[in-house]
C-alpha cells in the first residue's frame, strides 16, 4: 500500500522500487488486456444497476426526524 500511496497522491516512484514483471517488454497492453478484459466482461450491470436503484429507494423512503 506505500507503494501505491506514495505513486499516486506523491506522483513519484518509490526509492527502491522494482517492478515485479520480469519480462523483456514489461507490462504490454496485450498482456494487461488478457487479465483485465475477463473481469470485464463479467461484471453483471444490470445485476448492480438494480442493486443501486432498491438503495436508492429505501434511503428516499426513509423520514427523517427532527431530533438531534
Amino acid at each position: 500500500m506505500k507503494d501505491i500511496e506514495s505513486i499516486l497522491v506523491d506522483e513519484r516512484i518509490p526509492d527502491g522500487w522494482e517492478s515485479r514483471i520480469l519480462k523483456p517488454y514489461g507490462l504490454t497492453i496485450t498482456s494487461f488486456n488478457t487479465v483485465v478484459l475477463p473481469v470485464e466482461f463479467g461484471i453483471d450491470e444490470k445485476k448492480y444497476q438494480a442493486k443501486l436503484a432498491a438503495e436508492t429507494r429505501d434511503v428516499e423512503a426513509t423520514p427523517v426526524t427532527g431530533s438531534d
